[in-house]
């Protein structure tokens, strides 16, 4: 649901907006279908730079924006970006991620960062205590989205 909301909505994306499906639902049955017909393996990262492409690293995705279809696998294991395949090789991608030096989770963006700290300093700064709720509201506050940016996505809750 995030990856349609950013495409729905993001600043970065707002020239292809009015390309959009005009609702989620429409949104996943177009991708479903693509993956039902097989028109989601190729490389979309060939052809012509239009307006609806051009922030996407001239990708010819539908929409300009992000495919759904297995996203985080084929992040895990492509060659080049927007080039996909038409087998989603889970095993591979599970390698990659053990390999990966560290693994961060957006909605835990502050104890994502402070994993990475302790994997590269040895420490953890005092703005990863969580039971000192002021020293980690310091640590909440200097990185926020507003500090950082949300690209105009809409925020999705993350239960506990």
């Amino acid at each position: 649901h995030s990856q349609y909301e950013f495409c729905a909505h993001s600043s970065e994306t707002w020239m292809m907006q009015n390309k959009l499906p005009a609702n989620f639902e429409a949104w996943v049955r177009y991708w479903a279908d693509t993956l039902d017909r097989g028109l989601h393996a190729k490389n979309f990262s060939h052809g012509p730079m239009s307006m609806y492409n051009e922030p996407w690293c001239f990708s010819t995705l539908p929409f300009g924006c992000y495919s759904p279809i297995n996203l985080q696998t084929q992040r895990l294991t492509c060659h080049r970006p927007y080039d996909y395949l038409s087998r989603f090789p889970a095993q591979q991608a599970l390698r990659n991620v053990d390999k990966a030096y560290s693994v961060g989770v957006v909605e835990k963006y502050q104890e994502s960062l402070c994993v990475v700290t302790a994997r590269m300093s040895g420490s953890l700064p005092s703005w990863c205590n969580c039971r000192d709720a002021a020293a980690w509201a310091v640590g909440n506050r200097s990185l926020s989205k507003e500090m950082h940016g949300s690209h105009g996505s809409v925020s999705q809750a993350v239960p506990e």
